[in-house]
């Protein structure tokens, strides 16, 4: 039995449909994001799971039991929103007790979790604080201790690091990771940022246009995607044009291209290849077997530690590439401007579908 399953879950406004037959499992202690582009259905959905918008059709299930119809003070999670949604007029540690407090709990236990959570969060001495007083990230966090002080089996996060800047975002993720496995808390996460769900999640849904399009590790859904929407949205890609030859051979232009790891297309079919940037040889020995292509360096891209060149491959019928490189083989390797380069894909990391 898993922790949480959402069963064909339906969610129409009028005559748009927001959501259209989701089916998920979600186990014990998992960390997922539900990832997509903007309205593609990822914060309805969550608001569902929370209670906070109902469904058109469908069941939720959260350890056996049928939660659908519960309202949200009845269903076992705590919440952080995009915004913090701290009280202003309340101090960071009555911001925090607020779920204890309507509880009823005990003014020495309320005391206690308000400072075991303070220490928790990297906060031990602000609980006398107002949140005008705290920064962006430390409201987030009191945000997230507020959320964890009753408990919860799930916690549910809309978007909680968007309003960040980089450096903070990127800080208080590897927090909030690192928060999520030392309690082992059954965790969902909406993000439109990629990078922040396959950095952080167990397994990542994406989803676009209220359907789900693959569930899977981020390993997965990077390497294996299952369709041309995920190749597309998840990371940086090549699309090369082809002609199937059968038996995993395809013709782009006056070349042949081997993908050996897919499923094999007809002979004739127009296809379209897709490659990661990274998945490319361009340094060879005597043995090296691998096919060899030349394009010529139309622009570079310069992304800190890594750089991206775009080549033109004229045997490709002029379409461009785009290859991955560090800073340091940009220098080994002189890569410059308008100067030809010859390269090699890596034939089992290709992903073929039809055009």
């Amino acid at each position: 039995m898993s922790f949480l399953e959402l069963n064909a879950i339906n969610k129409r406004f009028g005559h748009f449909t927001a959501l259209k037959e989701i089916n998920l499992a979600i186990e014990s202690g998992e960390f997922i994001c539900f990832l997509g582009p903007s309205g593609c259905g990822k914060t309805t959905l969550l608001r569902i799971i929370a209670g906070l918008e109902e469904q058109t059709s469908g069941k939720i299930f959260q350890k056996g039991q049928e939660i659908s119809k519960l309202p949200p003070a009845k269903r076992d999670y705590g919440i952080v929103f995009q915004s913090y949604a701290l009280f202003p007029n309340l101090s960071v540690s009555d911001n925090i007790a607020y779920g204890l407090v309507n509880q009823k709990k005990q003014k020495e236990t309320i005391e206690q979790k308000i400072n075991a959570l303070l220490h928790l969060i990297g906060l031990p001495d602000s609980g006398k604080k107002y949140p005008s007083q705290l920064s962006g990230g430390q409201q987030q966090r009191v945000a997230l201790a507020r959320a964890l002080a009753t408990s919860p089996n799930l916690l549910l996060l809309d978007e909680p690091l968007s309003a960040l800047d980089a450096t903070v975002r990127i800080h208080l993720r590897e927090e909030l990771c690192r928060l999520q496995k030392q309690l082992g808390i059954t965790t969902i996460m909406v993000t439109h940022d990629q990078e922040e769900a396959l950095a952080i999640a167990d397994r990542v849904v994406i989803m676009n246009h209220g359907v789900i399009e693959q569930v899977g590790t981020p390993l997965e859904v990077y390497h294996h995607p299952a369709n041309p929407f995920v190749a597309d949205f998840v990371g940086k890609i090549n699309q090369l044009d082809a002609l199937s030859e059968g038996d995993h051979y395809y013709r782009c232009g006056d070349e042949i291209i081997h993908a050996p790891n897919v499923p094999s297309h007809p002979k004739g079919e127009k296809v379209r290849l897709y490659l990661r940037p990274e998945d490319r040889k361009v340094e060879f020995n005597h043995n090296d077997s691998a096919k060899r292509f030349t394009g010529i360096i139309k622009d570079i891209e310069f992304l800190g530690g890594t750089c991206l060149a775009e080549l033109e491959v004229p045997a490709f019928a002029k379409q461009s590439i785009r290859l991955q490189f560090s800073l340091n083989q940009v220098y080994d390797l002189g890569i410059e401007l308008d100067k030809p380069l010859p390269f090699a894909f890596r034939p089992e990391r290709i992903n073929v579908f039809a055009a």
